[in-house]
């Protein structure tokens, strides 16, 4: 038999109008006690998909902290969770009901007894990371990996008063680690939402909220425009390196300088987009190597920006306007990468270009801040200054070898707020993609998921608390070990083997 929850009153400073009475805001709220609850989550009639799913989300993990059955039920309870953009919050809430939180910013409120308590956000997302921040931030679940998760038992669970208005700064936000996109474990899906991921990546339902896909992802002139389908027609198409028309993934471009190409690419730009009328991003950008056109046009341009990122926009900006024409609220990402890393001298992107600029050179094991990365902080100013829409395809692995340490783990955040700092709206991380295990990478996922959705935490301490709860007892030799390895790389030892890392000063 459910038994009548007597709310722990705490009195704050603060006080509230209910009635027209002023009365003192409680400090925690008690949800559940003996494994009974008196609270109901409730959703609107005409909720969204996503806010129905989160509700759902949220009566299963409650439901399995405490033992309590928190039923879905209509908005007559006395005692009520409403998950969503609900009457009873935008009723309760006029002032904050009108805020604009885009796509994933979340509201978390109480009224002032807490009997009603408020999880809700921004369209499609927004109300799904309202509902992850409560379980987490407040009950203290924690999904550390898609298979690996700590719920504690709280038959008598007491949380905080919940008070939260938060918009993330970054609106792109994408881990390409194996754990996130390939596992083909089905919480793995879940476990991205969970962490608020909502980039490219292994496809996101509408139910769970979508997420922002790239058309194309990246190196998308040999996807559009195939070496082995068109060089031997129109060799002119493609890059003229030392006196020779090469193309192909690996190994050459187009010529960005040639008319034919801008319009036959143009026309499968607007091809993909036919296909994909839902996509907001599509990616017309170079291929995966360094070989840029030689021929007089394309070297003369470079020469006169003093940079090929100068005729890579001259080429760009004319597709983007014609495609800009049809679908207005597409933005067409190309990358800054390799050869097109610095910024040109006068051309500029034009409105719907999105700059994706790819640290590729720097060196990966200290801080962007770093003497050794001079020329990429030149290079993240310049464009900062000319490109307003910037993401960053940032790395943190050794493609060579990706057991290979590579010890960014302290600095992770440092280097996350100087790109936002310098314009950043969104952050492509790519680490190991491809191999289940790797360096320290549930670790390393999970500091950076947390950082990518608030820069502004503690890097340190989200390491201290991802190695305690994964690791266990093991955690103070896991710590000593990143600390050693952090060590080594700033004294340009990452020679050393596993073996003396480990043989560490006690």
């Amino acid at each position: 038999m459910l038994m009548t929850i007597m709310l722990f009153f705490s009195v704050v400073s603060g006080f509230y109008a209910a009635g027209g009475e002023e009365v003192a805001a409680v400090a925690e709220v008690q949800l559940a006690r003996e494994e009974n609850t008196c609270y109901v989550i409730c959703v609107s009639e005409d909720a969204t998909v996503s806010e129905q799913e989160a509700a759902r989300e949220l009566k299963f993990w409650l439901n399995r902290m405490t033992g309590a059955d928190f039923a879905l039920g209509p908005d007559s309870a006395e005692q009520t969770i409403y998950v969503g953009n609900s009457v009873a919050f935008r009723t309760g809430f006029p002032e904050k009901a009108t805020r604009s939180r885009g796509h994933d910013g979340i509201y978390l409120a109480a009224s002032a007894d807490g009997r009603d308590i408020f999880l809700t956000g921004g369209d499609p997302r927004g109300t799904l990371y309202a509902v992850a921040t409560f379980l987490e931030d407040y009950c203290g679940i924690h999904w550390w990996t898609a298979t690996e998760t700590h719920v504690p038992y709280a038959p008598d669970l007491t949380v905080r008063r919940p008070d939260l208005d938060y918009v993330p700064p970054l609106e792109f936000r994408s881990l390409f680690y194996y754990g996130y996109i390939t596992s083909g474990i089905p919480e793995q899906v879940r476990f991205r939402v969970r962490n608020k991921m909502n980039g490219h990546g292994e496809v996101i339902p509408p139910e769970l909220g979508g997420h922002l896909r790239i058309l194309g992802l990246a190196h998308t002139f040999e996807q559009m425009l195939p070496y082995r389908e068109y060089g031997a027609e129109h060799p002119e198409w493609f890059s003229l390196v030392d006196g020779k028309r090469i193309g192909g993934q690996q190994e050459g471009q187009l010529c960005l300088t040639n008319p034919e190409v801008r319009d036959a690419l143009l026309a499968k730009s607007l091809e993909w987009l036919t296909k994909n009328p839902d996509c907001r991003i599509i990616s017309i950008s170079q291929n995966d190597n360094s070989n840029g056109c030689e021929c007089p046009s394309c070297k003369a341009l470079d020469t006169a920006e003093g940079a090929p990122a100068g005729t890579l926009l001259a080429f760009i900006n004319p597709i983007a306007e014609a495609i800009g024409r049809q679908y207005p609220e597409v933005k067409v990402l190309t990358l800054a990468y390799l050869h097109t890393e610095e910024p040109p001298a006068t051309l500029r992107p034009a409105s719907n270009v999105l700059i994706q600029l790819c640290p590729i050179t720097t060196r990966r094991t200290c801080p962007f801040t770093d003497p050794a990365n001079c020329k990429f902080m030149e290079r993240l100013k310049g464009w900062s200054a000319i490109a307003p829409n910037l993401f960053i395809w940032n790395y943190n692995c050794q493609f060579s070898d990706y057991l290979c340490f590579v010890p960014n783990y302290f600095f992770l955040g440092e280097d996350l707020r100087l790109l936002m700092h310098h314009g950043a709206k969104g952050i492509f991380a790519q680490g190991n993609y491809q191999l289940p295990v790797g360096d320290f990478d549930e670790l390393k996922g999970w500091v950076i998921a947390k950082m990518l959705w608030n820069p502004e935490l503690d890097n340190r301490e989200l390491v201290k608390e991802f190695a305690e709860g994964y690791y266990g007892a093991a955690a103070p030799w896991i710590l000593k070990i990143l600390e050693r390895l952090s060590l080594n790389a700033e004294n340009n030892e990452l020679g050393a083997s596993l073996e003396e890392v480990i043989a560490l000063d006690e």
